[in-house]
């Protein structure tokens, strides 16, 4: 519960439709032969919904007695799309298994700070959806097929009662405010990944905490990559070796480049092993 009330200002909703663009050579999904073929693509927008604001027009003809109140159609109350990005697996199914997208996918919508009730209900969907594509298909085709579907999902933050549009811009969920989407990219689902697998599993696996109260954070916190305070969501990671604490996202993408912590120049890893393809 207490999960939930931190996510005050945050909604989820998701779509899916199919694309056979995905297919294509370009998109370098690894496809097997003799099997049915299930490509999953989230497709995620990060969303910031502004408060509609009101204009209250004086009444115009003598004997009104109440205002009337209209719905402002100015362009500054459109919601704003932030930005996006793209996680993809593919996944071969026998008749005999069941389809284990959650697995794959729980970790980048937990970045999203989606419950894992709300992840299964979308792996629910997804893979319903896939399994009547499958069905409505021709029985004789059934084990050449690919089942393409586009997962999309919009993480909207919430612009909440007195809070203006740069404070809920600036805590929105987004995707540069994440460790970036790449990390849950998978080599055995696509042929164009080429990243260092020992390095990418130790960058999975850092601690990471997500700032739920701004107040009780520690006051003196300023990460000295981006040089910015913490804020409502950010997740923040403390180094094994050193204790020496970061943005998340600021971390990550430094330590792809650089062994050492930013601070301190402790060795984070041994770069020899983790580069080691």
């Amino acid at each position: 519960m207490a999960d939930l009330l931190g996510r005050v200002g945050f909604e989820y909703n998701h779509h899916l439709y199919l694309d056979y663009g995905l297919c294509s050579d370009e998109h370098g999904y690894r496809l097997y032969a003799g099997t049915c073929n299930f490509i999953f693509e989230i497709r995620t927008n990060f969303i910031l919904k502004k408060k509609k604001t009101t204009i209250i027009r004086p009444p115009q003809i003598h004997g009104e007695d109440e205002d009337e109140i209209l719905d402002s159609d100015e362009d500054d109350d459109d919601d704003e799309i932030l930005d996006s990005e793209k996680l993809g697996v593919c996944i071969t199914n026998d008749e005999k298994e069941s389809l284990p997208l959650a697995f794959f996918i729980c970790y980048r919508l937990g970045d999203y700070w989606m419950t894992k009730e709300e992840i299964l209900a979308l792996d629910s969907d997804a893979v319903s959806f896939a399994r009547q594509m499958k069905a409505a298909a021709h029985p004789q085709l059934t084990n050449q097929l690919v089942i393409p579907v586009v997962v999309g999902i919009n993480v909207c933050t919430v612009q909440q009662e007195g809070e203006t549009i740069e404070a809920a811009r600036g805590r929105a969920i987004r995707s540069k405010h994440l460790v970036p989407v790449y990390l849950w990219e998978l080599d055995c689902f696509r042929f164009n990944q080429c990243r260092p697998v020992r390095l990418m599993s130790f960058l999975r696996q850092l601690p990471r905490i997500r700032v739920v109260n701004v107040d009780d954070d520690e006051e003196d916190f300023v990460c000295s990559i981006c040089s910015k305070r913490p804020w409502f969501g950010v997740q923040k990671t403390s180094l094994p070796c050193c204790g020496e604490t970061f943005h998340s996202h600021c971390l990550v993408p430094w330590l792809e480049h650089n062994h050492l912590c930013p601070s301190c120049a402790s060795p984070a890893y041994d770069p020899d092993y983790m580069h080691f393809l």
